[in-house]
């Protein structure tokens, strides 16, 4: 359900975020699990989540706290910050690439309304 997972609360918190913040409070709670069980756990939810709505990785809450700094302050591993960060990164690089391709297709279409309107109709399969 990507909707779900990329819904915000009334704070602007994705499921990533409560994700994030929840770790320091499941090793209180749950003296029979050590943390790095927890974790493993989590970082399977984490992808989960990310195959399912992989922008949401990006959203900051209404306070311009991201995911990174929640997992920061949860005091989780590197290893998982860096999945982390390596998840959020893929997101921005590929939010770039369709940018970019966007303005490819617009900086085309003037050219390519150009040529059919010359050459009378315009197949870009006869091209």
């Amino acid at each position: 359900y990507p909707l779900t997972a990329a819904a915000q609360d009334n704070d602007g918190r994705t499921p990533f975020h409560f994700l994030c913040k929840s770790l320091a409070k499941s090793c209180d709670t749950s003296m029979s699990w050590d943390k790095n069980s927890i974790e493993r756990r989590m970082t399977r939810i984490l992808w989960i989540l990310y195959r399912k709505a992989p922008s949401a990785i990006i959203i900051e809450d209404n306070h311009g706290v991201d995911v990174v700094e929640y997992a920061l302050e949860a005091d989780m591993s590197m290893t998982f910050i860096r999945l982390l960060q390596d998840m959020v990164a893929r997101v921005h690089v590929h939010n770039a690439k369709k940018k970019a391709n966007r303005k490819l297709i617009q900086a085309r279409s003037p050219l390519l309304q150009q040529k059919g309107s010359r050459e009378g109709t315009f197949c870009m399969a006869c091209d």
